[in-house]
């Protein structure tokens, strides 16, 4: 699934409008064990972790960002595993 935001202006070429995509990925809620998407973050700010609320049941998890094959993958677990 993915996300586009814009219209941005490009840094340098003044007012031509370029949009953006956001990847995201799918985890599943250790606890409710339903999935959900959740945005990835870019290949250089990986490996990863980040706080979050699982958008179903809004219990608190840990979701992991790893490169897999020049991918970024997502996973969850719970907060005190």
């Amino acid at each position: 699934m993915r996300f586009f935001f814009g219209p941005k202006t490009h840094e340098n070429k003044g007012t031509q409008p370029i949009s953006q995509k956001m990847d995201t990925a799918p985890v599943t809620c250790p606890t409710c064990f339903e999935q959900f998407h959740v945005p990835l973050p870019y290949p250089d700010e990986v490996p990863s972790e980040v706080d979050y609320d699982c958008e179903i049941c809004c219990r608190p998890m840990v979701v992991s960002f790893e490169l897999e094959d020049d991918e970024v993958v997502a996973w969850a677990r719970g907060i005190h595993e």
